[in-house]
């Protein structure tokens, strides 16, 4: 619910975000370089200052890609994309955590 807050409150007008799973999400956003880097800003800067009723902290993991990164390609594999990268960030995370508790 958190997570689904965090990113409802900063997609607004620059897209539509979808619950694909459990606790898996997908955006969708249309605007400029410039406008997305704000709301990927907007959403880290909404989880840092999230707190809940049963924790005071909230983590997760996004993979980011543009379709002009890759032209002409459809939307399964920039979702494909996306979820690699997402990946990549959550082994860092956890290898970050795990390497603070040595």
């Amino acid at each position: 619910i958190g997570v689904a807050e965090c990113i409802q409150s900063s997609v607004s007008t620059f897209g539509k975000a979808y619950r694909i799973g459990g606790d898996e999400f997908f955006l969708i956003l249309i605007g400029t370089e410039k406008e997305i880097r704000h709301v990927m800003f907007s959403l880290e800067n909404k989880r840092l200052m999230w707190r809940g009723k049963f924790s005071d902290s909230l983590s997760f993991s996004r993979g980011v890609v543009c379709a002009s990164e890759l032209p002409g390609c459809m939307v399964n594999t920039l979702e494909r994309e996306a979820d690699q990268r997402m990946y990549v960030e959550k082994r860092k995370f956890y290898e970050e955590k795990e390497n603070r508790y040595r």
